[in-house]
Order: structure tokens, then sequence, then C-alpha cells
């Protein structure tokens, strides 16, 4: 796998939020069960649907990890219930997959099979997968998996600015 390698600005992502376990197949429900029937609330929202996923601060993870579907949208008026998150600008190693399950494969094999020799190193920040299937719950739906990711030399550069 080879991912390609994306700039992207900050973008804003409204939705509904739950924390998972990891590897658990749950995605789907909250898709179809909870986000979808209410997604036509957000107003001025994008056509397409993003999974945004968050590691837990260590002292919480516990294995688990946060997760917003939703749509790209603005934080004024969120409706009851939802939340929105703010997707900071940045580097991003790109990867398609097909299905919510294809998600997790994609981003395992970016992790595990390309970033180790790509020269880059992951960033601590959202992980996110975006689709403009209508049916983002469909098994078919064609999802692009983006990763954040820096040069070692661009980490070493903002930690110098942060001092």
């Amino acid at each position: 796998m080879s991912p390609e390698i994306i700039d992207r600005d900050e973008f804003i992502v409204v939705g509904i939020r739950t924390v998972m376990e990891m590897g658990a197949q749950t995605t789907g429900t909250l898709w179809k069960d909870q986000f979808l029937p209410r997604h036509n609330e957000i107003r001025g929202a994008d056509r397409c649907y993003y999974g945004v996923f968050n590691t837990l601060p260590s002292d919480e993870t516990d294995g688990r990890y946060e997760y917003v579907a939703g749509v790209v949208a603005t934080l004024e008026d969120i409706p009851v219930g939802m939340v929105g998150w703010v997707i900071p600008e940045g580097r991003y190693a790109e990867a398609e997959a097909v299905g919510l399950a294809g998600i997790n494969k994609a981003c395992r094999a970016i992790i595990t099979e390309w970033l180790p020799d790509s020269g880059y190193k992951m960033v601590a920040s959202p992980m996110f997968a975006y689709t403009d299937n209508t049916q983002p719950d469909s098994p078919d739906a064609v999802w692009k998996v983006n990763i954040p990711i820096e040069t070692p030399e661009e980490l070493e550069q903002l930690q110098k600015w942060k001092v």
C-alpha cells in the first residue's frame, strides 16, 4: 500500500459522537440508527459523510476511542445531541477503503505497513475517513482514509516553536 500525501485546510465535522472499544464493529449501527436519520437537521452541511476518530488520552483509554459520524458544517446552530469537531489543518496519508469495515483495515495498513519505512511519523491529531456515497453505511461505499502525518524534521521544528 502506498497512500497519497495530502495537505488539508482546517474544517469542522458536525455529527453524533460516541466512545467505542478498539476493534469494535459498531460504526455501522451508529451511522444507520443514530446519524443518518438526523443528518438533515444540520444546516448548510456538505454532501460528503465523515467518520472522525481520535484515541482517548492514555489514562482514559482502556482500549477505547472517540468516534463522530457526521458532515462538514459550521459550529453555528449545532442540533441538540450533536457535537462539532474542528479538524486541524495538516498533512495526511490518504488511502482508499471499501465499506465501514474496510476503514479499520486501511488504517492498520497505513500505520503498521507503510508508515514505519515512509520517512513520516504519525501526529497526535484526529484521523478521519470520508465518502460522497449517499449511503455511507453501504458495504460498497468507497471511503478515503486520512492519517495525520509529518516528517521528523517538521515535528522537530514545531517543538522548537512551542518552547
